[in-house]
Formats: C-alpha cells, sequence, structure tokens
C-alpha cells in the first residue's frame, strides 16, 4: 500500500491537471480516493474599487466623486452608472477554481417601482472623469442580469455569476447598470463608492 501511494504522489507532482482516481489494494479496508477537483472552496465580498455615472440631460458633467449614483430612461433623459471592481487583480481565483455564484448589491436610496434593472458589463475601459459626450463612452454589452426595482430604499441586488465568470476570463471594465426604456422617463439613485453603503460584490468559488 506504501509503495501505491509513493507512486500516486509522484504522478500528482508531475501533473497540474484535475483528475479522479482511486487506487485499491487486495485488502478491502485499504484503498486510497482523491477528489476529482483539488479548487479549495471559499468566497469574498468586495467593495466597488471605482464608480460613476453619466447622464444625458448634463452631457459634460462627471460625477466619479458624488455620494450618489443614477440610472435614467426615456428620450434624452438617459442616464448610466458605471461599477468596477477588478476581480481578478482584487479576488483572483484560486488554481483549479470556478465562480459558482456572484451577487451583486446597490443601495437604492430613490427607487421607483416596477422598473426592470438590467446589468451589463462595460464594453472599454473608463475613468471616474467620465461623462455622457465623452468620445467612446462604453456601451452595454452581453447578456444582461436583470431584477425588478424595489418600491422602497434598501438593498437591490442582481445574480450577476455568469457576467463575473466573463470578468474573469477577460476583458474586465467592470458593469454598466441601465433601466430598460419602454418610453417613460424614469430616475433613480444609488448610494456610491463615497458614501456609507457602497456598492458591493459576493463571490463564490468552488
Amino acid at each position: 500500500m506504501l509503495a501505491v501511494a509513493a507512486a500516486l504522489t509522484a504522478a500528482l507532482a508531475q501533473s497540474t491537471t484535475s483528475a479522479a482516481f482511486t487506487a485499491r489494494t487486495s485488502d478491502t479496508a485499504n484503498q486510497l480516493t482523491a477528489k476529482a477537483s483539488f479548487c479549495t472552496p471559499g468566497s469574498v465580498d468586495l467593495v466597488v474599487a471605482a464608480d460613476t455615472a453619466v447622464y444625458q440631460a448634463q452631457p459634460t458633467t462627471s460625477f466619479g466623486t458624488q455620494a450618489y449614483l443614477g440610472t435614467a430612461s426615456g428620450g434624452t433623459e438617459n442616464g448610466h452608472t458605471f461599477l468596477r471592481f477588478s476581480v481578478a487583480t482584487r479576488a483572483p481565483l484560486p488554481r483549479h477554481c470556478t465562480v459558482t455564484s456572484a451577487v451583486l448589491t446597490v443601495q437604492a436610496t430613490n427607487p421607483v417601482a416596477g422598473r426592470t434593472l438590467e446589468v451589463h458589463r462595460a464594453d472599454r475601459a473608463w475613468t471616474t472623469a467620465l461623462t455622457w459626450n465623452t468620445p467612446g463612452r462604453p456601451q452595454p454589452t452581453g447578456t444582461p442580469a436583470t431584477t425588478a426595482s424595489r418600491s422602497t430604499a434598501g438593498p437591490q441586488t442582481w445574480d450577476v455569476t455568469t457576467l463575473t465568470q466573463e470578468l474573469y476570463t477577460g476583458p474586465d471594465h467592470g458593469f454598466l447598470l441601465k433601466d430598460a426604456p419602454d418610453g417613460t422617463t424614469v430616475y433613480q439613485l444609488w448610494a456610491s463608492l463615497e458614501s456609507a453603503s457602497p456598492p458591493r460584490l459576493a463571490i463564490t468559488w468552488g
């Protein structure tokens, strides 16, 4: 049995792939089994690293240092919020692990009930000096995570597991939060990094 265990240890040391194996001897009480994955499960709760908002009605104004973010839709009154967590740098995945859950939480301070709120990936890099008129302003990309807006102030959450997996794959330009347009002009406000309740991203891996 010791010889079998030694051989298995040597084989593992020479290989970086995940595999399942079972070693048996003629004695059924002596057998060695390895897990199919060598990932150590874990989790992290990240506070947003940078955020800002842009508004079509205030096309040259930067809101990167404000205590509130915003979304808006309708006519010429659109507004988008940008959130960056820099996941690969601030919470690198352990080897052989994948994201199993990711929940984005943003504190709604002035919600409007009955709206569909979308979280997309932003398609290019941005800074907190971003304005609506910034050339090459980031646009939403990919399939969004959606949720219904709250009727009262409190934490608004989205399941962003797939989006976060994509951020780890890269490129990671963060999230773009917007209201799904339906022809009605609606403004909603969210607490920013500068507030007492900044946006957070809870990631679990396994």
